[in-house]
């Protein structure tokens, strides 16, 4: 398994914190919990990060426009979407912003795991 210094973003912050601690516990680092996108902005302006799990509604609005600067300033760093939003036009936009992949949330965190590690989208 490829181990991560990680950026994790959500508008709900239980949320947030559960999947922070589920990636320390799988061996990742975790540089930033966000709730917004200036948070989240802010988060990946680090160089250190070399990946991010971030849903696309924050609290303070729609987080595309954030993750697809994140990944034209630094196209190593791997963005994976964690949504409950399943529309195909919604997850094409995610992958055409230039993340890497995608998760649905309802699949449980073993996908979340799996697909991380390889870097995949959801199926």
């Amino acid at each position: 398994m490829i181990t991560h210094r990680l950026v994790v973003a959500d508008a709900q912050t239980l949320f947030t914190e559960a999947l922070a601690e589920a990636m320390r516990a799988s061996g990742h680092e975790v540089l930033a919990a966000c709730a917004t996108r200036r948070e989240l902005s802010a988060a990946l302006r680090s160089t250190a990060v070399t990946a991010c799990l971030s849903e696309l509604r924050l609290a303070d609005g729609d987080a595309t426009e954030v993750l697809a600067h994140a990944a034209a300033a630094n196209p190593a760093c791997h963005l994976i979407v964690v949504t409950d939003d399943a529309r195909p036009d919604v997850l094409r936009s995610v992958l055409e912003a230039g993340a890497a992949g995608y998760v649905q949330k309802s699949r449980g965190l073993q996908v979340l795991l799996d697909e991380h590690g390889r870097n995949g989208t959801d199926a």
